[in-house]
């Protein structure tokens, strides 16, 4: 039996009652999407470590910037680098 590789992380009681406010309300979550949220964001964190590991360990960690910031940051600067610089013009 072959079994998928696993990451388990502890989180705080606070960010377990964000996820299960109670009986009353909705989860954050929707039941059975779990594991695929987390592998779309794991994908993301890959992707912006394999461009600039220090940067992005350290810009987190520091909460300089936060994780949705970060990629749209960054997803900005590969498609400014896809497009051509548009030449200024110069007004009289």
């Amino acid at each position: 039996m072959n079994r998928r590789p696993r990451i388990t992380f502890e989180i705080t009681p606070a960010q377990w009652q964000a996820l299960h406010p109670g009986p009353q309300e909705q989860e954050l979550i929707p039941w059975g999407l779990a594991s695929r949220l987390f592998q779309a964001a794991l994908d993301d964190l890959i992707s912006m470590l394999q461009t600039d590991r220090d940067h992005v360990v350290s810009a987190l960690l520091n909460r300089q910037i936060r994780f949705r910031d970060l990629a749209i940051a960054m997803k900005e600067a590969e498609l400014g680098a896809e497009r051509p610089k548009e030449k200024r013009r110069r007004t009289p």
